[in-house]
């Protein structure tokens, strides 16, 4: 069993706080800025960004063994020094990572969590897929974590005459080279001294105007690979309930993504939904879970203590008006702009504001968390000595709905 993944659970069974904590990010990255032979080594560094009060983290990087052999790899210096490690687990195509310094917390947001290094073994496009990554604070409680992919992409090995370092031989890296000649400075881009003899001079022109148009030759250029970090452009955004809350068994939750993120994967459950968001509905087991997201090219995890299925409708605890209020000041709501009916956990649903005929009063409604928000339309005020009514259809998590009838009647103005 994974180590952090079992402190956290006995922590769990002795009382799940709900906790809110920051959204860390965790991605793959490289200090190697250039393409890689085969038969080279790959250096890869798993770095956390945006991070809050983590004191252990468990991951498994997943790695094409057609593409990359691992030879090495451990803790980096983002925990202390003397953080508990153990060695890595590697099977053919993962490598599962993790460590954890107990009590004490890093107070860093950013740095580097693990190294890895990998050998080339064939210049191939692959991806360097983060999976099942777990950030526990000091109490072995989970945090939120984004996680991004690396995207390896086989790429040609830029050869001398290719000043600009394009994959192409052609009138650029001639401009390159002739707008350097003779030049008494090192030149901006020391590349344009082709045959390294410390000047840029027709030698070097020569060279370039030989090889133009290198790649449709029979000597084909060298290829090699080089990591691009993700850059998605979908992002996760917030999920109701939100990580780190008790959920219902037979309940769902809704996730939200800056963009339609297309094709949504879950660990557990099954996902519904298009668009921004998803619903992903279990039954869910019993206990501790961790729920991995996956979407193209980044990944979310997160947490819940799922408890007995819930039976209980949700119910309307307060708001700016109340059922059967009279004297309600219209001029007071149209100033503020705002009508909020407050429920006593997150639903989601629809809310509308009628006439007392039934009519749409022309005002926007939606529900968000745990609260119904109608918000004025100009032109739209309420009217004084008029009766209004409240209308919508709610469900919390577990689908328990509540239909919603909320009559007031405001008074006639000053």
């Amino acid at each position: 069993m994974k180590l952090l993944f079992s402190i956290t659970t006995v922590f769990m069974f002795l009382g799940f706080t709900v906790g809110s904590y920051g959204q860390a990010l965790v991605y793959v990255s490289s200090t190697q800025t250039e393409s890689i032979a085969v038969g080279e080594q790959m250096h890869l560094n798993i770095q956390i960004v945006g991070a809050k009060n983590v004191s252990g983290y468990e991951l498994t990087v997943g790695f094409d063994p057609i593409a990359l052999r691992y030879i090495e790899g451990g803790n980096a210096d983002y925990l202390p020094a003397d953080a508990f490690t153990i060695p890595p687990i590697v099977t053919e195509n993962t490598v599962y990572m993790t460590a954890t310094s107990g009590a004490e917390v890093v107070p860093a947001s950013e740095g580097t969590l693990a190294t890895l290094t990998f050998e080339v073994i064939a210049a191939k496009d692959s991806t360097i897929k983060l999976m099942d990554v777990i950030l526990s604070d000091s109490a072995a409680m989970p945090l939120a974590v984004t996680a991004r992919n690396g995207h390896i992409v086989a790429t040609e090995l830029p050869t001398d005459w290719d000043v600009n370092e394009d994959g192409k031989v052609n009138i650029l890296d001639l401009t390159l080279v002739a707008s350097n000649l003779n030049a008494e400075d090192i030149p901006a881009n020391p590349r344009a001294d082709v045959n390294k003899d410390g000047k840029v001079n027709i030698l070097d022109l020569v060279l370039v105007a030989q090889n133009l148009d290198a790649a449709d030759k029979e000597d084909k250029p060298e290829v090699g690979v080089r990591l691009v970090v993700g850059t998605r452009n979908v992002a996760f955004v917030f999920a109701i309930p939100p990580s780190g809350s008790r959920l219902s068994a037979n309940a769902s939750i809704v996730i939200h993504f800056d963009s339609d993120p297309g094709n949504v994967t879950v660990s557990v459950g099954s996902v519904s939904g298009a668009g921004t968001s998803r619903t992903i509905a279990g039954p869910f087991p019993l206990g501790f879970l961790s729920l991995s997201v996956e979407w193209d090219g980044d990944s979310q995890t997160l947490a819940y203590a799922i408890v007995t299925p819930d039976a209980v409708t949700p119910r309307v605890i307060g708001g700016t008006v109340k059922d059967a209020d009279s004297d309600v000041d219209p001029e007071a709501i149209n100033h503020r702009g705002i009508i909020e009916i407050v429920f006593n956990e997150a639903v989601v649903g629809s809310i509308e504001l009628q006439t007392e005929g039934g009519a749409d009063a022309g005002w926007i409604g939606k529900v968000e968390g745990n609260k119904g928000i109608l918000e004025l339309v100009k032109g739209k005020e309420i009217r004084g000595n008029t009766i209004y009514v409240i209308k919508g259809k709610v469900a919390d998590a577990a689908g328990n709905e509540l239909t919603i009838s909320i009559i007031f009647a405001t008074k006639a103005k000053a």
